[in-house]
C-alpha cells in the first residue's frame, strides 16, 4: 500500500470515528449500550470513534442501527462531513506536494570536481 493511500486511510477512518461518536452522543446512547446490543465490545467502538481501528463493516452498521433508525442518513452526514472538512485539507497537501514552476525551471548548479 502506498503512502499516500496509507495517509487517506487514516484521514477517512479518524473522520468515520468521529461521525459516529457526534451520533452516538446525539441518540444519547453510551459505547457500552452500542456494544451490547451489536455484539461489539465498548474498547472496539471507543478504537472506532478515535480512529484506532478501521471497522468492520458488519459490526459497524450493527452498531449504527442501535444509534440510528435511518443508517443512510448517517452515511449522507459523514460524507457531507468528510468532503466539507477533510478533502479541501487533502488537496492543499497535495497541491504542496508539487514543485512550483520556478523550480521546475532553475537549473541545478555543476558540481566542480
Amino acid at each position: 500500500m502506498t503512502k499516500k493511500k496509507d495517509d487517506y486511510r487514516v484521514i477517512f477512518t479518524k473522520e468515520l470515528g468521529i461521525t459516529f461518536k457526534k451520533w452516538r452522543n446525539k441518540a444519547q446512547k453510551t459505547q457500552d449500550y452500542v456494544g451490547d446490543y451489536s455484539d461489539v465490545s465498548r474498547v472496539t467502538i471507543g478504537k472506532w470513534e478515535s480512529g484506532k481501528n478501521i471497522p468492520d463493516l458488519f459490526d459497524f452498521y450493527q452498531a449504527l442501527k442501535q444509534i440510528s433508525t435511518n443508517p443512510s442518513e448517517f452515511w449522507t452526514d459523514f460524507a457531507k462531513s468528510y468532503e466539507e472538512k477533510v478533502a479541501p485539507k487533502l488537496q492543499v497537501a497535495e497541491r504542496r506536494k508539487k514543485p512550483v514552476f520556478w523550480e521546475k525551471t532553475q537549473k541545478k548548479p555543476i558540481p566542480k570536481k
